[in-house]
C-alpha cells in the first residue's frame, strides 16, 4: 500500500463510518467527511514534525520503540463496535495531537468540526483515531524499509504530497499544507474538489473564504454549549507566569540529563509530554509509559537526582476532585518508576490540581496543555 488514503477509501470503511456515525450521534456523510480530512491532517502534522533532522530522528526512535498509539485498517473496526473503545483510543492519542500542532490544535479540531459540519467533540475524537491508523501506517512503512531519519523525512514529505489534495482549503493553510483549496460542504453531500482558478481569481477569493471561515468558527463557538454532566469551574486566576517547564518526550531526555550535569540555579522544571492516564483515573496509558522509561534509566544513571512528580489538571469538574486526581497521578509515576528500581525517597510528590494552568481553560488545546505531569529537579 502506498498511499494511507487508500485504507480510509476501502469497501469496509462505509460499515465503520456507520459505527462512528451511532456512536457520536453525527450523521455518516459527516463523519465520512471528517474522517477523510482528519487522517490527512494527521500525516501532515507527522511530515512537519520531521522537517527537520531532530524532529526526524525523535519521532523515528519513537516508532522504533512501538510506544505510541497505532491501529491497523482492521483493528480500527473492532474498535467502532465497542463506543468505550473507540472513547479509550481517541483520548490516548490527545498527548500525541499537542506534540503535532501545539497551539494550533484548537484552530485544527474547529476547522475540522467546521469542513466535515460535526461537532467540536466528535471532530476531536475522529483526529484521535485517524491519528493511530496513520501512525501504524507510517510504523510498518519505516520498518520494511528500514528508513533512517532523512529515509522517514523524505517518506512523509512524499506522503505529504500525496494526501494533501484530500484537505480542504482552510484546513490546509492552517496547518502549513500547500494543496489546491477543496470545496467546503455546506450541506449533507460530500465535497467535492475545486477546480483550479486564475492566479487573480484566487487572490481575491481568498480573503472571502477566510472571513467566511472565521464567521463560521464563530457562529460555532456561540451557539456551542457544554454537556450538562461535565462542569468546569471559571478560571479564577490569570494564566500563571511561571517560567513554562521543558518538554521531554520519550527518546529524548538530552534536556534533562544536561540539567543534571549543568550548573544552572535548581530547581528546573520539565514537562513528561508523553504521559497520559485512562480519563478521571490514575492509571497510566500503556502506551504512554516509555517515557517513564527513560526518566527512571537518567535517574539511575545519575545516583545523587532528587525529583519532584507533580500532577496537574485542568479546570473541569470540581476542584477537590481534581486535586485528589492529581496527587493520584503523580503517585502512580512515583510507583512506576520505583518499580523501575529507582529509590522511593529520591522521588517527591505533589498534586497541585487545577491551580497551575499554563493555558487557558476556556479552550481544548489549553485544557490540553494544563492536564499534565511535571518532573521539577531538586538536586544533582
Amino acid at each position: 500500500m502506498e498511499n494511507v488514503m487508500e485504507m480510509v477509501h476501502s469497501p469496509s470503511m462505509s460499515a465503520i463510518f456507520g459505527k462512528f456515525s451511532g456512536a457520536f450521534r453525527e450523521s455518516p456523510e459527516g463523519v465520512k467527511r471528517g474522517f477523510e480530512s482528519a487522517v490527512p491532517l494527521s500525516l501532515v502534522g507527522l511530515a512537519q514534525r520531521a522537517s527537520t533532522h531532530e524532529g526526524a530522528q525523535e519521532l523515528l526512535s519513537t516508532l522504533k520503540g512501538g510506544q505510541y498509539p497505532h491501529l491497523d485498517a482492521n483493528e480500527l473496526g473492532q474498535v467502532a463496535a465497542d463506543p468505550s473503545s473507540a472513547a479509550r483510543v481517541a483520548q490516548s492519542s490527545q498527548g500525541f495531537l499537542s506534540r503535532l500542532f501545539g497551539n494550533k490544535q484548537s484552530g485544527v479540531v474547529d476547522g475540522l468540526a467546521s469542513s466535515a459540519g460535526v461537532s467540536a467533540s466528535s471532530a476531536s475524537k475522529l483526529l484521535g483515531l485517524a491519528l493511530p491508523m496513520v501512525l501504524g501506517f507510517v510504523g510498518k512503512q519505516a520498518a520494511s524499509r528500514n528508513l533512517d531519519a532523512s529515509g522517514l523525512s523524505g517518506f512523509l514529505a512524499s506522503q505529504k504530497n500525496l494526501v494533501g489534495s484530500a484537505l480542504p482549503g482552510p484546513l490546509s493553510r492552517l496547518v502549513g499544507g500547500d494543496a489546491e483549496p477543496r470545496a467546503v460542504a455546506t450541506d449533507s453531500r460530500v465535497a467535492g474538489y475545486a477546480h483550479p482558478r486564475p492566479r487573480m481569481g484566487r487572490l481575491l477569493i481568498l480573503p472571502l473564504a477566510a472571513v467566511a471561515l472565521l464567521a463560521l468558527l464563530l457562529s460555532r463557538r456561540g451557539g456551542r454549549h457544554e454537556a450538562p454532566t461535565v462542569q468546569r469551574a471559571p478560571q479564577t486566576e490569570a494564566i500563571t507566569d511561571m517560567t513554562r517547564p521543558v518538554a521531554l518526550h520519550a527518546g529524548s531526555m538530552t534536556a534533562l540529563s544536561q540539567a543534571i550535569t549543568g550548573t544552572h540555579a535548581l530547581p528546573q522544571r520539565f514537562v513528561l509530554s508523553d504521559l497520559t492516564f485512562r480519563t478521571d483515573s490514575a492509571e497510566i496509558d500503556p502506551g504512554s509509559a516509555r517515557v517513564l522509561d527513560d526518566l527512571a534509566q537518567v535517574m539511575a544513571a545519575n545516583p545523587g537526582a532528587r525529583i519532584r512528580v507533580e500532577g496537574h489538571t485542568d479546570n473541569t469538574g470540581a476542584a477537590e476532585r481534581n486535586q485528589q486526581l492529581s496527587q493520584a497521578r503523580a503517585e502512580s509515576a512515583r510507583t512506576y518508576l520505583v518499580s523501575k528500581g529507582i529509590a522511593g525517597e529520591r522521588i517527591e510528590t505533589a498534586g497541585r490540581g487545577q491551580d497551575q494552568p499554563l493555558g487557558s481553560n476556556e479552550q481544548a488545546s489549553g485544557r490540553a496543555e494544563n492536564r499534565r505531569t511535571e518532573v521539577v529537579l531538586l538536586s544533582r
